[in-house]
This record gives structure tokens, sequence and C-alpha cells, in this order.
């Protein structure tokens, strides 16, 4: 585990291991070395899961992707879908 936690934050730019030293739960996964853990911690910090705190707005952005929506003037269909 300890191997796995090592390689893992040895692929994390400054900029992300700052991210995920300002997290709360960051020291406690520290300090258990938990790879699993870690993994989480970027999962939420890269998809910004924000959005679920408010599901009704989330539902509005994704609504109003939609309808927005439009194709390229050089781009076929199967690269706008």
């Amino acid at each position: 585990m300890g191997e796995a936690y090592s390689i893992l934050m040895g692929q994390f730019d400054d900029d992300m291991t700052q991210q995920i030293a300002t997290c709360a739960e960051w020291q406690d996964i520290e300090d258990r070395c938990d790879p699993i853990d870690l993994l989480k911690l970027l999962q939420r910090i890269c998809y910004d899961f924000k959005q679920e705190q408010f599901p009704v707005m989330a539902e509005l952005k994704a609504t109003q992707k939609i309808f927005r929506m439009k194709q390229g003037k050089d781009e076929s269909l199967t690269d706008m879908l």
C-alpha cells in the first residue's frame, strides 16, 4: 500500500499536490498512506462533485448544454455528437 501511495503521489505536479493538501481529510490519508482514499480524493477534486450539492442547478446546466449545442462549420455530425 505504501509503495502504491508513493508512486501515485509522484505523479502529481505541485498544483495538484497543493490542492490535495488543502482538503480536510488529507492528513488522515497521508498518515495511513492509503492510495484508495487518495484516488477518491483525486476524483472528487478533478470531477468537481460540488454540483451534486445542488441537483436542480446541475440539471438546469445539463439541459442548457443540450439546447445550446450546435455543429461547427467544418465539424462532422459524428464529431459533434
